[in-house]
């Protein structure tokens, strides 16, 4: 992700700052792993469920940017297919 942020960003990895990551990049990102890196839907589901971690964890270390983490909560995830389970076994 951070790498991605960079890239968009045109800053090194370790000039980005929190208010830099808004809810446009987060939602690009996924599109970026399944067009680019060719990444499936269930990946990308995992991969939103890790930056929705951790904008949980930084709501508490800076709330300045809570609105910001907000947004990026409401993200919605990709629908994907369950299998259905045909059989169980003994």
């Amino acid at each position: 992700m951070f790498e991605y942020a960079a890239d968009c960003i045109k800053l090194p990895r370790s000039q980005l700052q929190l208010e830099q990551l808004d809810a446009p990049l987060i939602v690009n990102f996924p599109n970026y792993l399944e067009t680019r890196r060719g990444n499936g839907a269930g990946s990308r589901k995992i991969r939103l469920a890790a930056i929705k971690s951790f904008t949980r964890y930084m709501k508490y270390r800076e709330p300045s940017a809570l609105e910001q983490i907000r947004r990026i909560q409401a993200l919605p995830a990709k629908k994907t297919d369950t299998r259905l389970v045909r059989h169980f076994t003994v």
